[in-house]
């Protein structure tokens, strides 16, 4: 076993159809449990969001799905590890051409979710998978992704209870009705400013103490700025906070550099329909002159001068 989560475990794979992969299984006992409905969802929503997004170089392949009367099994092509162990990792600070290298593959990755009308919803540092081998930087685990097929759609209430705490955005907090792709653009800020940091920007253990977080950093919300929040979200009472500073981004990132920090503050914008797009960010990070790096050398490099030394990867 790799890893687990909530409704699945991972395995090695081996190899399927010619490319080394791993397995994602889902026990089909939680059928029969009170999750069931949702068990269903997240394999429904998984296997459309791979499905749509088939080719996009930055998203995670499916490479086979199959039934057993025990298990689902989804056969994935196989990389090398995670950010979320990239950062926990590190004992000094990633680069910025480090950095950038991620942030543009995974605004990518979203552009391409945009084009099918996917929202991911949980973007984190655990759902971006490194190789050692290419450098590639690739976007999994679609179990919450949600296809948004028409502006009827993205009115209609949906479920807030998505994505991991440390990276929600400031409307899903609040209980919106009303979700969209900016939802994975608060993510990514989070993330790139995480990976800056070494540690997360916001870590609340409850919905409460994350917006009293955010908005320490941030400033206090806005009515005039987010005159939609009022009707669109069910906890409006949770914004009011009396003693937030509102200290800025800088005092949590103090040495980053000045461009990154502009493209984080519009990531983290509170008006949703303001923050910045895929595309945007992609601009940004091009005009950044920077360095050319070897990506897969950086990453080792970080692996090996590591003070947990228990993790290994192969060199070959």
């Amino acid at each position: 076993m790799i890893g687990s989560g909530a409704f699945s475990v991972v395995e090695d794979g081996g190899e399927r159809h010619g490319r080394h992969c791993v397995v994602k299984v889902v026990p089909v006992s939680f059928c029969q449990t009170t999750q069931a409905q949702q068990f269903r969802r997240h394999i429904y929503r998984e296997l459309i969001a791979l499905h749509a997004l088939k080719g996009s170089p930055n998203i995670i392949s499916l490479i086979d799905a199959r039934y057993t009367p025990s298990t689902f099994r989804f056969y994935l092509e196989k990389l090398d590890l995670t950010l979320q162990s990239l950062i926990n990792h590190a004992d000094f600070p990633i680069s910025l051409p480090m950095i950038t290298h991620i942030a543009k593959n995974i605004a990518i990755a979203l552009d391409a979710c945009g084009a099918m009308s996917i929202v991911h919803r949980d973007v984190k540092p655990g759902n971006i998978l490194i190789s050692l081998t290419t450098g590639e930087v690739k976007l999994c685990d679609f179990g919450l992704a949600k296809r948004l097929s028409s502006q009827v759609d993205l009115s209609a209430p949906q479920s807030s209870d998505v994505g991991t705490m440390w990276y929600k955005p400031i409307e899903i907090l609040l209980n919106t009705t009303l979700q969209s792709h900016a939802i994975d653009i608060w993510s990514l800020g989070c993330v790139i400013g995480e990976m800056h940091r070494l540690r997360p920007l916001f870590a609340g253990s409850v919905a409460i103490q994350q917006l009293y977080l955010i908005q320490d950093c941030l400033g206090p919300i806005s009515t005039s700025e987010c005159p939609t929040f009022e009707h669109e979200c069910r906890d409006t009472n949770l914004i009011k906070f009396d003693d937030v500073r509102g200290l800025g981004l800088d005092i949590l990132l103090p040495d980053i550099h000045s461009d990154l920090l502009t493209i984080i503050s519009k990531c983290l914008i509170y008006n949703p329909s303001r923050r910045i797009s895929p595309s945007e960010i992609l601009s940004n990070l091009e005009s950044l002159s920077l360095p050319q790096i070897d990506f897969i050398s950086a990453c080792r490099d970080i692996i090996d001068k590591s003070s947990l030394t228990l993790y290994k990867v192969s060199k070959t």
